[in-house]
């Protein structure tokens, strides 16, 4: 069976021929090739990420922002990514996106491997909406993960004010 995407799904997922960065809620409509639908379930897109990405843009000078920041001599390989990197600190300031459990998980092993490496930063974290997070999950995150938002929608002003005081604070 093979299964076809509209035009419009494609351009969901696809953003100038690179993966787009956000999150699938819901499994695409999927049709077969007679054009029959094999599942009913209309496609619903998170834009945490997007609402991040210009959340920081706006907040913080371009200059000193590195969007999928990979450290160039311990991570050749790019495994332990850094959401958004702020330099020009005499410790640079990492922002983690957390919209799940996986995400969540992804990020504490980073930071782990972060201090194995001895490197020293600040971190932000920046929920969707931490209560969907695992409370296991969370609690393990939370004794490595220093500040920490519980929802970008209803803390961007406080987002924001956290981010200027730092830059200024490293001036």
């Amino acid at each position: 069976m093979s299964y076809h995407f509209t035009e419009e799904e494609t351009n969901c997922l696809v953003s100038n021929e690179k993966v787009f960065p956000g999150t699938i809620k819901e499994i695409l409509r999927f049709k077969d090739s007679n054009g029959q639908k094999n599942a009913s379930v209309e496609p619903t897109y998170s834009i945490f990420y997007e609402d991040f990405h210009t959340l920081v843009s706006i907040s913080v000078p371009k200059e000193r922002v590195t969007f999928n920041y990979t450290h160039p001599v311990f991570d050749s390989e790019e495994k332990y990514i850094v959401d958004c990197r702020i330099n020009g600190m005499p410790k640079p300031l990492y922002i983690f996106a957390i919209p799940n459990d996986s995400k969540c998980k992804d990020v504490m092993i980073s930071m782990y491997q972060f201090e194995r490496w001895g490197l020293k930063y600040n971190s932000i974290s920046i929920f969707e909406d931490q209560e969907t997070i695992n409370r296991r999950v969370l609690a393990k995150f939370s004794d490595i993960g220093e500040k920490q938002f519980s929802s970008l929608l209803s803390n961007k002003e406080r987002i924001k004010n956290y981010l200027s005081e730092q830059i200024e604070n490293s001036k």
